[in-house]
């Protein structure tokens, strides 16, 4: 079986990692943002949103591209197993509960979450 019928087979399957993708705002530290963007990750900071981030001075980020930590071909993150990988990523790790909730939330592709 290829890497990519794996990565169909798994939990980001069946939405390609949409919550690492465009059109979503993700709360992050500055430290976090930096470490995203130095994977080629086309983000912008967004001010005046309605939702305060959860952790004081993180702040949302817009993402223009998919995260560049996402192979393009098997779905698979290189950052899950970085230790410098945002707060983030773990708390929506492919297959777990809050993952799930977002995945399969009508209208998904705008959305806008934090810690």
């Amino acid at each position: 079986m290829s890497e990519r019928d794996e990565f169909l087979k798994g939990p980001c399957g069946d939405c390609g990692a949409k919550c690492c993708g465009p059109n979503v705002a993700i709360e992050f530290s500055k430290t976090e943002a930096g470490f995203i963007r130095s994977s080629g990750t086309r983000m912008v900071m967004m001010e005046g949103l309605p939702v305060e981030p959860d952790v004081k001075g993180n702040d949302f980020y817009l993402m223009n591209s998919q995260c560049g930590f996402v192979n393009k071909e098997t779905g698979e993150c290189r950052a899950y197993r970085d230790p410098q990988k945002p707060a983030i990523c773990d708390r929506f790790k492919a297959g777990t509960k809050a993952c799930r909730k977002i995945k399969h939330r009508p209208g998904f592709g705008s959305y806008v979450f934090g810690y």
